[in-house]
């Protein structure tokens, strides 16, 4: 799979794939980037923590017949452009 095949998606878009996030997880969690693989079917989504700005990601997988769910997530990454990385490596 090729790194082209991930492209940066906005939130309705990602939304429109998972569904709408918690407002719950919003106090601490703001999203603030959205990608989706073309080939695997994959999202990916960028966050920052509002306690402490950092960042973290979590890849997103759909099974057959089920909601996407999380199968790869880190937190506590100091950058931003550090977190993206991480995330478009694992989302490949």
């Amino acid at each position: 799979m090729a790194a082209s095949d991930i492209k940066t998606i906005d939130k309705e878009e990602f939304e429109a794939l998972n569904g709408p996030s918690p407002a719950k997880k919003q106090l601490v969690l703001e999203e603030v980037e959205f990608f989706f693989n073309n080939s695997s079917g994959d999202l990916g989504v960028l966050t920052r923590d509002r306690t402490d700005d950092d960042y973290g990601y979590a890849v997103l997988q759909k099974q057959k017949g089920q909601p996407y769910r999380a199968i790869k997530a880190e937190v506590s990454i100091s950058s931003r452009d550090d977190a993206r990385k991480e995330l478009l490596k694992h989302l490949a």
